[in-house]
């Protein structure tokens, strides 16, 4: 929260050198992070973990009908979907993706593996080129820490991905015939020039959401360069520590949806695609909350207990843990819980 609340003072620091203040973009901005812990502590309220697995499948099913029978019945490749957007339906297929193989959710191999070749199909029927490198990066960063891969084969397996990423795209570019990796490489790195060229106009920033690329819509196509030209140096700043924040109190699956975000900010505003916020308090939860510590599924939490100095949780047996991430004894722990406010 605190890192939110620093991204809000700094959305209106450049109000104060001049720069125009545009409130609804500011407010899309902080709403979009707020859906973080806003989902976190809604299923934190939920006591009996086959309701929230429940709920959460609903969900998930619903969301993968519409998408899927909206992509798949579109006529020709670089469908929009039902957000009518290619590029926000292909993140969003892609997380979904990340999301079930993850979780290995639904429980159902059938229904899943069912479930993921569909949005596979429909990903690449959307021709997101993001959201293929997102699939990618994320899942190679948490394939090899769930396996016995070599800590060596752990920053190898990714890096490798990071320096093939270009052959990737194009590989796919050629299967598809679209050409739209050169198209679009070349049209993003000119707005970034013409982005970086206003930030050292305005080095303060020209005041969020009064960006205009003149070239497709008014965004960046870049969160990093986007809140540099928008807010200053403190921009970028700002966003990443609110990366860093959400990741630093979740485990593997939590830091692979904030690679999964990190990666799609390269090439679009994806602040807004809240999805990905979504999908990563639901990963946090998984890995933090005690109704899911039976989870056999899922990694089991460590005995060793390390409190940090943050606000508490308290069960209604009186054992007291920490907030998200920090390691604590939750084996056998079917208690409900509450917050201790």
């Amino acid at each position: 929260m605190f890192a939110i609340a620093f991204y809000a003072i700094v959305c209106v620091l450049p109000a104060l050198s001049g720069g125009n203040f545009y409130l609804l973009q500011t407010v899309k901005d902080v709403f979009s992070f707020l859906i973080f812990p806003a989902t976190y502590l809604a299923i934190a309220k939920i006591t009996d973990r086959k309701i929230a697995d429940r709920a959460i499948a609903i969900g998930l099913g619903v969301s993968i009908f519409l998408v899927a029978s909206t992509a798949l019945s579109s006529s020709g490749l670089r469908a929009d979907g039902v957000f009518g957007s290619p590029n926000l339906g292909g993140n969003w297929a892609a997380l979904v993706i990340v999301f079930m193989i993850m979780t290995k959710r639904p429980l159902n191999n059938f229904i899943r593996y069912a479930a993921i070749i569909t949005m596979l199909i429909a990903s690449l029927r959307m021709a997101s080129l993001g959201g293929i490198l997102c699939l990618a990066g994320s899942i190679a960063f948490w394939l090899p820490r769930k396996s016995s891969t070599s800590k060596f084969g752990k920053y190898t397996i990714p890096i490798l991905l990071l320096l093939g990423s270009p052959l990737l795209l194009q590989a796919f570019d050629g299967l598809t015939g679209l050409d739209r990796y050169s198209r679009s490489s070349g049209g993003r790195q000119a707005i970034w020039g013409n982005a970086i060229s206003s930030w050292f106009e305005n080095p303060l920033g020209v005041g969020i959401g009064n960006f205009s690329s003149g070239a497709i819509g008014s965004e960046a196509h870049n969160d990093y360069i986007s809140s540099l030209v928008e807010l200053g140096i403190l921009g970028p700043i700002s966003l990443i520590l609110v990366c860093f924040a959400m990741g630093r109190y979740g485990g593997v699956m939590t830091r692979s949806i904030v690679l999964f975000y990190a990666i799609s900010a390269i090439s679009h505003n994806s602040i807004n695609f809240r999805h990905i916020w979504v999908f990563m308090a639901i990963c946090l939860a998984y890995e933090t909350l005690p109704i899911f510590a039976t989870n056999a599924d899922l990694e089991q939490p460590t005995k060793t207990a390390r409190i940090k100095n943050m606000r508490k949780y308290r069960y209604s047996s009186g054992v007291q843990v920490g907030l998200p991430g920090s390691k604590v004894a939750r084996i056998g722990v079917d208690t409900p819980i509450r917050l201790n406010t």
